[in-house]
Formats: structure tokens, sequence, C-alpha cells
């Protein structure tokens, strides 16, 4: 601005030279032209600024959009993870659900699992639950059916794995162990919630809250699938129901030649 003020006072000197030496008064055109440019000088500035302040402007709300825009999207990533991990727990324990079992099933079967070694499937159940319920009402089946859950993953190893199928039906993975070590684990278990001591009388002899387990030791890519596996850990459950409940029973291991086609 101050460059084209400067300009503007030149040619109004040099025109009054000009109109001097030619006899005209030279002031009124001085004065006409040094307005008229100035005004335009003036107005052409303020909206060469205006425009410049209108552009900055329009750049400081687009880096704003896509700053919103970049936080909106990792928003909802966060929020679809959380979806997908909700989507796999159980909403009354806070456990692995069936859902989350079966992708976990397939991957092992896939080898797509981090576990290396064997595994073993361990199916528990809560001894005469219905009773229980029966007699304390549902809300209080719930609590202990949490409680139960709480004391197996208290039981087992950060690595291993808990699930509920179901009701009053969990299932365990312990990952990596042998036979011995599998047994040890699944004892503990046993002897933990036994250990709670919660009163259920309708549960004799031992009056209190216990439960029975089924499992098996299960070689991924060398025994029957996953889900033939959980299958005999299932029947191995019932046989330590019919033995007299509050015990576990390992199945025999399936080889897969075992298998009927």
């Amino acid at each position: 601005h101050l460059i084209a003020v400067g300009w503007t006072t030149v040619a109004a000197l040099l025109l009054s030279f000009a109109l001097q030496r030619s006899g005209v008064d030279p002031i009124s055109p001085i004065v006409l032209t040094a307005i008229v440019t100035g005004a335009i000088s003036v107005a052409g500035q303020v909206q060469r600024r205006a425009d410049r302040i209108d552009a900055f402007r329009q750049l400081v709300q687009l880096r704003a959009l896509h700053l919103q825009a970049r936080d909106a999207g990792r928003h909802l990533l966060d929020v679809n993870r959380e979806l997908a991990s909700s989507a796999r727990l159980d909403p009354l324990t806070g456990i692995g659900n069936r859902l989350a079992l079966e992708e976990d099933l397939l991957a092992l079967d896939h080898g797509r699992d981090p576990a290396r070694g064997s595994v073993a499937f361990v199916l528990i159940d809560l001894d005469r639950f219905k009773p229980y319920n029966d007699r304390h009402g549902h809300p209080a089946g719930d609590w202990v059916l949490r409680r139960v859950a709480d004391t197996l993953g208290e039981s087992i190893r950060a690595a291993d794995r808990l699930y509920r199928l179901g009701g009053e039906e969990l299932l365990v993975i312990l990952t990596g162990v042998d036979e011995a070590t599998a047994d040890g684990i699944v004892g503990r278990i046993l002897m933990n919630v036994h250990a709670l001591a919660i009163p259920h009388p309708e549960n004799r002899p031992w009056q209190v809250v216990t439960v029975s387990a089924g499992w098996i030791l299960h070689q991924p890519g060398v025994t029957a699938s996953a889900a033939t596996a959980v299958a005999a850990a299932d029947e191995a459950l019932y046989r330590a129901k019919r033995l007299g409940r509050n015990r576990a029973v390992a199945a025999h291991r399936l080889d897969r030649a075992s298998i009927p086609a």
C-alpha cells in the first residue's frame, strides 16, 4: 500500500511540473488525480487484504475439518474394535463366548494359532446347578457363575483361555501342556471352586458349590480336529457326572486314523 501511495505521489509531482510549464494551474488536476488514485489504491489493498484473510480462514477451516475427520476415523476404528471384542465376550461373566471359541478352534485346526505344542480342552460344569437356581433364584445363580468364572481365571495361567458355552458350562484351553501339567491344573480348578465354600445344600454330600470336569490332550494338526476333541472332553465330563460329580475324568487321546470318515 505504501509503495502504491509513493508512486501516486511521484506521478502527481511530475504532472504538476508538466502543467506548470504549460501555464495551466496544476492544483485541481493534481488533487483530483491524487484523490482518485489514492482511493483506488486503498480500495484495492483493502480488498486484497480481505481476500487473504478469507483464504487464511478457509485454510484454517480445512485443516480443522481434516483433523476432525482423522479423529472421527480413529474413533470409528476404536468403536469397531470394541464392538468386535464385546461380540466375543459373555456379557454375564466377561470371559470368551461361543463365537470366540469357534474362531479359536478354527485357528487351531488351520495352524494360525500362536499356541505351540499340545493343548488340553477342559470342559467344566457346575454340579446340580438347577436346584441351586430353583432355591435361590437366577440373580443368585448369576452371581455364582461369575464367582466360579473368576476362580477359574485365577486357577489357570496367563496364556490359557476361558470360555462360557452357555448355561453353567465352561471350557478352558490349556496351551503348551503335557498330560501331567494338564492334570495338575484341572485338579487345582476343582479344589479352588470347592474352597469357595458357597452353600449348596442340594449338592450332597459336599453341600457347597462344586464342579465336574472332562478333559483331553490335543495335538493340533496331528490328532483329530479341535471340535472332535472338545466332543470327546464332553463325553468325559458326562462320565465324571455319572461317577459321582466333583471330579475330573480324562478322555482317551483321539488319533486322526481312529475318526470315522
